[in-house]
């Protein structure tokens, strides 16, 4: 099966579906360099932490590359401000000016050291600074503040806008071909649809091929 956004190593991939709440869904990630907030740039930049963003439809979700630091989720309904970090003018941090800042009341510590243990629950206002690697900020904050958005209304309210965002995002995201696993495949059909799994249905993409079938969410 086909996942959209750059590769990942298995090897060290302790995101899955099940860290997030019932009924949540999963829409892409993204590789993004994390920096401590409120240190001086030299030693932010020195303490800072490969890893990649989940952006999910009641919650953003950080996976550092390090095992052995912990997972942090950030739910909706505690963030304040999503927004483009702006730095100094001669700040490194945002020489590409591709920085965005999550302004949370409360964060969730998950499998730290990838050890299954009982979340740790951080309830404290602070900042946190993720600098995107390979793509720009225009692709990926407007999706964020539209769920930000979103999280501030009623269940119901949030449960509608959420499931005109899937609809939007399943019409407008084509598959990503270059998934394909070689050059000599020929695509039979796509199609917008779920992949269930036990508690999960992730919507998406399926593409079937002359010699596969592959799911994009």
């Amino acid at each position: 099966m086909a996942f959209g956004g750059e590769v990942s190593d298995p090897q060290r991939e302790r995101f899955s579906l099940l860290v997030l709440d019932p009924g949540e869904i999963y829409f892409e990630d993204f590789g993004v360099f994390y920096y401590p907030h409120g240190l001086p740039e030299e030693e932010a930049i020195r303490r800072k932490t490969r890893g990649r963003i989940k952006m999910c439809s009641k919650s953003i979700v950080f996976d550092p590359q390090d095992v052995m630091l912990p997972m942090l989720k950030f739910p909706l309904r505690s963030c304040s401000v999503i927004e483009k970090w702006q730095g100094p003018v001669t700040s490194r941090i945002d020489a590409m000016g591709n920085v965005i800042m999550i302004e949370s009341s409360q964060v969730y510590q998950m499998k730290e050291g990838n050890v299954l243990a009982p979340y740790v629950f951080k309830k404290k206002k602070e900042k946190y600074l993720f600098s995107l690697n390979f793509v720009t900020i225009e692709d990926v904050l407007p999706q964020m503040q539209q769920l930000l958005r979103a999280s501030t209304l009623t269940a119901a309210d949030q449960n509608s806008m959420i499931a005109a965002i899937v609809q939007s995002r399943q019409a407008r995201v084509p598959f990503n071909t270059s998934w394909l696993e070689t050059l000599y495949e020929k695509i039979v059909v796509e199609m917008v649809g779920d992949k269930i799994d036990p508690l999960v249905v992730n919507p998406g993409r399926i593409m079937v091929t002359s010699s596969r079938l592959y799911f994009q969410p």
